[in-house]
């Protein structure tokens, strides 16, 4: 029995759980506890619907934690037959957050394709969910034209079923996938109607989110003035919501504050949102910030504080696209530690990954300009080209162990002046 935990846990012994569960089955009554649980884990999930507070969302995900095993369980009992594959595919959709902030993006991903190969169909708010909880799935993932093929389903789906609080959910993701595939007109129409949206139904939470996305448009566009009047008045109302939202705004402001070149306040925002992120517990998103953040403190001139910015970032989050990211990032410090060939191999590498599988690359602005000035640094560039072409060879978990090996000569090799 767990005492510590709200509502108090009972755990039973493997042996004994699978005794009990081959004597349900010779009973013919295994369907009643599993029937039971399922319900029980619905009712759980419900508390991460978007109009609760952050801090109803933290403590459902605390006990969704505790109820990892009996998620699985409960999701592949739905899955072994159709008639109860709609009631799984409710609950693996309505795990959208548990899935994405705890960084169980494949898992999540796996269930809801399972489940809605199986559901019968019929039930368009069910649907609806499950393709908005996909969609942001796909997203992680970098399958941005996935992405934003199930959200504009879901988007047709909920502006038929007339709710407008999940309209303006699914318009606002659909925005951030038509941001991700570089359609930015696209992108700021529809967080404009997410944020009259969430305004008309004074959503709180949506009216955050939608002016933190119409700021990150605004600086993607080069129009830094307007993107922080659109962060600073998110900031605002992100406050009253929870530390989840703000973590998110302030993390937007640092790289604003980044790309204008003013790396005190870049840092001080991160900084302040990664805080926020982690009392939170999102560990996917305080991985990427802390890669960000390790940029700006590169950029400050502190490589070794950088260094174990990267690292601590991989210990939350090591999905693909994350780790290639990472190498991105960990190539241009190794570009003004240690030498230009052992970043190049990195970034060939990271080159030839996202071209296989046409992903974007994201920071151009600072790894172009990295990657010049460690050319520009050589008296003969050849070398620096042919270990390009050499890295994009490389598989991603070849390029990770060379990366531990480049680490490893960082401590005996001395500091050297950011380019």
């Amino acid at each position: 029995m767990d005492t510590s935990t709200e509502p108090t846990r009972f755990g039973m012994l493997e042996s004994v759980r699978q005794y009990a569960q081959a004597r349900l089955s010779e009973s013919g009554e295994e369907a009643l506890p599993n029937d039971r649980l399922v319900g029980y884990l619905v009712t759980v999930s419900e508390g991460l619907e978007s109009t609760g507070s952050d801090d109803t969302v933290q403590q459902t995900l605390l006990r969704l934690d505790a109820e990892h095993d009996n998620l699985r369980a409960a999701l592949a009992w739905c899955a072994g037959d159709p008639a109860r594959a709609l009631t799984g595919l409710r609950l693996a959709a309505g795990l959208s957050w548990f899935w994405q902030i705890r960084a169980h993006i494949v898992e999540g991903r796996a269930w809801l394709a399972r489940l809605l190969a199986v559901a019968p169909a019929g039930d368009d708010e069910v649907l609806a969910m499950a393709l908005n909880t996909s969609g942001g799935l796909a997203n992680w993932q970098c399958d941005f034209p996935g992405a934003a093929a199930a959200f504009r389903e879901a988007v047709a789906l909920r502006r038929c079923l007339g709710d407008r609080r999940r309209l303006a959910h699914s318009l606002g993701s659909l925005g951030m996938a038509e941001k991700n595939c570089g359609r930015l007109q696209a992108a700021r129409a529809l967080f404009e109607e997410t944020l009259a949206i969430a305004r008309e139904i004074q959503q709180e939470r949506s009216i955050a989110l939608a002016l933190k996305d119409l700021g990150e448009v605004a600086c993607l566009s080069g129009d830094f003035d307007a993107a922080e009047a659109f962060l600073q008045e998110g900031l605002q109302v992100a406050r009253a919501v929870g530390p989840w939202v703000t973590g998110h705004t302030l993390a937007q402001i640092g790289m604003l504050e980044h790309q204008r070149g003013n790396l005190p306040r870049a840092r001080a925002a991160m900084t302040q949102g990664l805080e926020a992120l982690r009392q939170f517990g999102d560990r996917t998103s305080t991985a990427m910030l802390l890669r960000l953040l390790a940029m700006v403190v590169q950029d400050q001139g502190k490589p070794d504080e950088a260094r174990s910015l990267l690292w601590e970032a991989l210990e939350h989050y090591k999905d693909l696209w994350f780790r290639l990211a990472w190498l991105d990032t960990f190539a241009g410090l190794l570009a003004t530690r240690l030498d230009a060939h052992s970043a190049a191999h990195l970034w060939g590498c990271v080159q030839g990954q996202l071209e296989k599988n046409r992903w974007p690359r994201e920071e151009r602005w600072r790894q172009t300009r990295l990657q010049d000035a460690a050319r520009r640094g050589l008296r003969d560039p050849t070398p620096f080209d042919e270990a390009l072409n050499e890295g994009r060879a490389w598989t991603v978990d070849e390029a990770m162990a060379r990366a531990r090996a480049f680490d490893s000569r960082l401590d005996m090799t001395p500091h050297r002046s950011t380019a």
